[in-house]
């Protein structure tokens, strides 16, 4: 690291140079001049190093103004400066570039999480979906066994009615009974006593009172008498 002095109208203020970059801006120039690259030899560069640790810079431009002239000096360092103008254009640009995608860094690490939240109340919900499609089916599965229950609850109640009480299922549904019910009152008396008579033998107790199923029958044990 060298520093470079500036002479001011107060005092001196001392730059801090890199050495690197003063070869390279060195090679940039003499191909602007030259219009064609080649590398630096030794004594180019130890005159270079000598110039920026003494500050005698001055001298090699007037120099150079005096062996080629003026003009050509002074167009060839606006080229120069020209050059570098857009070297450091081009600079800007990359260090906005590097900007974006330092944003964009910080950004997709903001939203990491949320997306990770997103990502799992998404296998959640299909978890949910396929637990109530397996609840679903069960359900299913138990309807269809409450039915098939149901339909043998009602084969076993025809059987009792027409096995003990003797009784078709036509009788109940008749629709002249149902018109007209006191023309039939001692056949319903007479249907009354059968099925006491019938269950009689398996023994009745007490004053509770016995309804037949489906028919609104009602007796109790002392009417077997």
């Amino acid at each position: 690291m060298y520093y470079v002095y500036f002479e001011n109208s107060r005092d001196e203020i001392a730059y801090p140079v890199d050495k690197l970059r003063i070869h390279q801006e060195f090679d940039n120039g003499k191909w602007s001049v030259t219009n064609h690259k080649c590398p630096m030899s030794l004594d180019i560069l130890q005159t270079m190093d000598q110039l920026i640790v003494t500050g005698d810079s001055d001298q090699i431009l007037q120099k150079a103004i005096q062996q080629h002239g003026r003009g050509q000096v002074m167009d060839t360092l606006a080229e120069i400066q020209e050059r570098h103008g857009a070297v450091r254009d081009v600079e800007s640009k990359l260090l906005e570039l590097q900007q974006i995608f330092m944003d964009m860094a910080v950004l997709v690490e903001s939203q990491g999480d949320m997306l990770d939240n997103i990502e799992s109340q998404v296998l959640s919900g299909v978890d949910h979906v396929q637990s109530g499609a397996a609840a679903l089916q069960k359900e299913k599965k138990l309807e269809r066994n409450s039915r098939k229950w149901i339909l043998l609850k009602g084969l076993l109640y025809r059987f009792v009615l027409t096995k003990f009480v003797n009784v078709q299922p036509e009788d109940w549904d008749d629709k002249e009974y149902m018109d007209d019910p006191e023309d039939k009152k001692p056949e319903v008396e007479q249907l009354r006593k059968r099925f006491i008579h019938s269950i009689a033998p398996r023994g009745l107790a007490g004053d509770r009172r016995y309804v037949v199923p489906a028919s609104g029958f009602s007796f109790s044990a002392q009417q077997i008498c």
